[in-house]
């Protein structure tokens, strides 16, 4: 289990990275109408265009709470709008990358686009997913089709009122 000292009440970006100029997908949702996936570099304000790099995001898709009904999704010019209408955690996957060689490490690597705002819910939706154990904690642990990685490796920003802790 991770354990997160900080009180956090912003949006969660997780990314398992081998490089320091890796891209993220993270969410701006204030729980009131629209929210909005971005892919960049949060930490340097960099927001990926459509007919560029925000390309790589082919074939997302949303889902709020406990429904399995994936929620509309608008291109935008920097932006993923997110038509959301109820309550929940918000969670947005792509992947629809086909995996790579990895020249680095050797083998095959698969890139999936994860985010997630909110932890409300203790319970996986995703086959990859960050909750936490008691609704609304600070203690989260990362299962993978519904069990723990104990030794799992992560990078996590927590966004806190637009800054990162």
């Amino acid at each position: 289990m991770l354990k997160l000292k900080a009180f956090f009440a912003g949006a969660l970006l997780l990314s398992v990275v081998s490089s320091a100029h890796a891209h993220y997908v993270w969410l701006e949702y204030d729980g009131i109408g629209p929210a909005r996936a971005y892919f960049g570099e949060w930490v340097d304000d960099i927001r990926e265009k459509t007919g560029g790099m925000l390309d790589r995001i082919k074939a997302p898709r949303a889902f709020l709470g406990a429904s399995n009904d994936p929620l509309p999704i608008k291109r935008n010019e920097n932006n993923l709008e997110i038509s959301v209408k109820g309550r929940g955690d918000l969670r947005l996957v792509d992947n629809s990358m086909p995996p790579r060689e990895d020249k680095e490490k050797g083998g095959r690597t698969r890139t999936i686009y994860y985010a997630k705002a909110g932890r409300s819910e203790v319970t996986n939706k995703l086959d990859w997913e960050l909750v936490p154990t008691v609704a609304n904690g600070n203690t989260l642990v990362l299962l993978l089709f519904g069990s723990p990685l104990p030794k799992a490796e992560l990078m996590i920003m927590v966004l806190l009122d637009g800054r990162s802790l």
